[in-house]
């Protein structure tokens, strides 16, 4: 984290205990935060809210779209970072109905005032209210998601703060016990768990873990994955290195003995073979950060989006520490064994027969068949794991979207704005831009909707009436608002009843429609035409019933892409509560169906939407194509990664495999010679040579096989649409190892058929 001592820092997070593990949950209410702000005094404390939402901001008449974030009173003290100019907040202003103030980051403040000292005292409009600048804050200060812009969040116990949607942050001092700051967090917290209804059989209770650590839960799993992926690619290089030793070693047998006996001693020559292995430890090395340089780059422009990754990634001296000991690590384990195993020379055997090239025997070729063994092992592993990524991955990507995206462009405009807090402003807009975007040479269609397919969906509770009885009693959906249009720009198809009309209007019968998915949880074998919910305390009919899409639902346990049931209600029936309400976490989408290629129109829907309101910025415009390509943005890069490092592997089997047979037939050749003078043919000693590397295949991939049976259930969160144990996968990728082997077997063996029996006893 780049705070003054990280180590300090810690989030406050529900742990569940039940008879199936436990669970974190790491957001908080407003009554919790009003717990822990009341009854905690054994560490700095404070409370942040969305983090790096989006916010119309006009300064000096210049509008834009920026980041922001909502913290209360002493989140940057917490932090340990003091603004750059200026001050942070106060308890007045973290108070409904305190002054409007804002703190802005320093590249803001240069980008809109000219300077930090410029920006102190200036008036900017946030989400359509004045609000006064306080702070700047430091140049390389930063929060997870690059917020720009930061106002008090005056956390409330209704509304937003009755869900789960604070983050409690404390900062435990060096003379306070983490203990006693634990206990008096998890103190604080019982008055409100303990009222709260749970499963037979579960608990829960407040914790503190590490900010770090918290920040990433959701990675958790997959990092750890790349990470042991990592280690088993330097473990498989480093078996590879001491099995290149080693047969280097037992060709220098002569050397060592004579050595040896001039008086060199055995540790003489372990320190020599211990000084070449580090000599390639460092070059390796050097070459590794050369190298993790050049990749840096690609790595963070791959892993930013995916995994929201916010803080500085730098080759810093910490990197260059941990391959400074990486490398000395490996020098011992792949040079020390080779070492110690050549330093045990026969004097006189090998002396008598220095000439001699002998048959290798099981009592000298063990070690390097047992190197060779391991590698294989953990390859099986990799490929195993790669291979469950890749059909993921593959599985995802050809779901039935349940709608057209071809030809769909679509705009992100923010409505967390005080001009738009009415439900007549907001329709009065959605009816205005609407009528700009039809006129728009080569537009088909027009209309506005919460959010698409393929992005996260506002999710709530409702409930059934007028005797309707649903099959699951917890009641909970997506909710997404649309204009009439809507389901024809994106081509959705009505299963049953209608869509909605231009009448669906405040003062009318109160209308929704759902999807399939809703009707097949909720509603089983019920009518759905007719059926009445509850939403938001307002009686609705179901008057339509349409095709499922691929969502990003936040519940459910429905995976990265699903349909999940859905809801969705005409924007003329919304109320100014429920507009304030989704404002503030989603904004709303414009989407246009196009005639032609989407690009054609986009400075036109920029300059239609604009006229309406200038003051309105961007968020973004982008092709719903794009929209479908980031919902998989996290399993293509997984995907990816880890095939990449399973390839590597897989090659370097292939080169210890290779170097294991070549030096066998090498050391083998007189033996050979005799075989083949004897009668024997080629074909049969080709086999006799191949045949301990495609063995060593074989034992490698039963061990491997059983390894990965076992970690393959620590996957789990990131495996959809197949059983972990995929037998499939695990064929496949058996099959990539033993062809590899094969190849790799044979392709040194073919040296025999050059042999020439005379020449080789000649030789001899």
């Amino acid at each position: 984290l780049p705070y003054p001592q990280p180590d300090q820092l810690f989030q406050v997070v529900s742990r569940y205990r039940s008879p199936n593990g436990e669970g974190l949950r790491a957001s908080q209410d407003g009554l919790t935060w009003e717990q822990i702000r009341a009854h905690v005094d054994r560490a700095e404390r404070a409370v942040s809210g969305g983090s790096g939402e989006g916010v119309n901001l006009v300064a000096r008449g210049q509008a834009q779209f920026v980041r922001y974030q909502r913290v209360s009173a002493g989140f940057f003290s917490v932090l340990g970072v003091r603004p750059f100019a200026g001050r942070e907040f106060t308890e007045l202003e973290d108070q409904r109905g305190g002054p409007s103030v804002a703190i802005v980051a320093h590249g803001l403040a240069v980008r809109l005032f000219g300077s930090p000292a410029e920006a102190i005292g200036d008036v900017i409009r946030v989400r359509g209210d004045t609000h006064t600048v306080i702070g700047v804050m430091p140049m390389d200060f930063r929060t997870r998601g690059q917020a720009e812009l930061w106002t008090p969040l005056r956390p409330s116990v209704r509304g937003e703060g009755q869900g789960a949607n604070y983050t409690v942050i404390v900062r435990v001092p060096p003379d306070t016990a983490f203990g006693a700051a634990e206990a008096q967090i998890a103190a604080a917290g019982s008055a409100v768990l303990t009222e709260r209804p749970l499963p037979k059989g579960w608990s829960v209770q407040l914790a503190l873990l590490p900010l770090q650590l918290g920040q990433n839960l959701e990675n958790g799993i997959l990092l750890l994955i790349l990470a042991g992926a990592a280690g088993a690619i330097l473990l498989i290089g480093c078996v590879n290195v001491a099995g290149l030793l080693l047969a280097r070693a037992r060709r220098r047998t002569q050397e060592f003995a004579v050595r040896t006996a001039l008086g060199g001693g055995r540790s003489a020559v372990v320190r020599q073979l211990l000084t070449e292995s580090l000599v390639l430890a460092i070059c390796g090395g050097i070459c590794g950060v050369a190298f993790g340089g050049l990749a840096k780059v690609q790595l963070e422009r791959m892993l930013a989006g995916p995994l929201g990754l916010w803080q500085p990634v730098e080759l810093d001296l910490r990197v260059l520490l941990a391959t400074a000991t990486i490398a000395l690590l490996s020098c011992v384990l792949f040079g020390l064994f080779p070492a110690l195993r050549s330093s045990r020379v026969d004097i006189q055997a090998t002396l008598v027969a220095s000439r001699s090239r002998a048959v290798a025997g099981v009592a000298t070729g063990w070690p390097r068949h047992a190197l060779i063994l391991v590698q294989i092992t953990v390859c099986v592993v990799l490929l195993v794991g790669a291979g469950l990524l890749i059909r993921t991955f593959d599985h995802l990507r050809s779901l039935e979207p349940g709608f057209d995206p071809d030809g769909v462009l679509t705009a992100s405009l923010s409505l967390n704005d005080a001009r738009y807090e009415t439900t007549d402003a907001i329709n009065g807009l959605f009816e205005r831009s609407l009528d700009a975007l039809r006129r728009i040479p080569g537009v088909e269609w027009a209309a506005v909707g919460l959010t698409l397919p393929y992005e996260r969906a506002l999710n709530l509770g409702f409930e059934p009436r007028g005797g309707l009885r649903t099959e699951q009693s917890a009641a909970i959906t997506d909710l997404v608002y649309v204009t009439p249009d809507y389901f024809q720009v994106l081509q959705i198809p009505l299963r049953a009843g209608r869509v909605f009309r231009t009448s669906d209007v405040e003062g009318a019968q109160s209308v929704i429609v759902v999807n399939r998915a809703f009707v097949d949880r909720y509603l089983g074998d019920a009518e759905p035409i007719g059926a009445q919910l509850a939403i938001s305390n307002v009686t609705r009919q179901i008057v339509g019933v349409a095709g499922n899409v691929q969502q990003r639902s936040a519940w459910g346990g429905f995976g990265p892409l699903n349909p999940a049931p859905t809801v969705y209600l005409p924007a003329g029936q919304g109320n100014d509560a429920f507009f304030s309400l989704v404002h503030a976490w989603f904004t709303p989408k414009w989407i246009v169906r196009t005639a032609g290629p989407p690009q054609d129109v986009v400075a036109g829907l920029r300059g239609a939407l604009s006229s309406v309101d200038p003051e309105l910025p961007f968020v973004s415009v982008r092709p719903l194509t794009e929209i479908q390509a980031d919902a998989l943005s996290l399993q293509r890069v997984q995907a990816i990664l880890l095939a990449t490092i399973a390839a590597l592997a897989l090659g370097l089997v292939a080169v210890g495999i290779y170097g294991l047979i070549a030096s066998s037939v090498l050391e083998r050749t007189r033996e050979l010679g005799i075989r083949l003078a004897l009668g024997a043919t080629s074909s049969q000693l080709l086999r006799t040579a191949a045949a301990p590397g495609i063995g060593l295949a074989v034992g490698g991939l039963v061990c491997g096989g059983v390894i990965s049976v076992w970690l393959v259930t620590f996957m789990d969160r990131l495996v959809w649409g197949i059983e972990p144990a995929d037998p499939t996968t695990f064929v496949v990728m058996g099959l990539v190892l033993m062809v590899t082997a094969a190849a790799a077997s044979l392709l040194p063996s073919f040296q025999i058929a050059r042999l020439d029996p005379v020449d080789t006893l000649r030789d001899e």
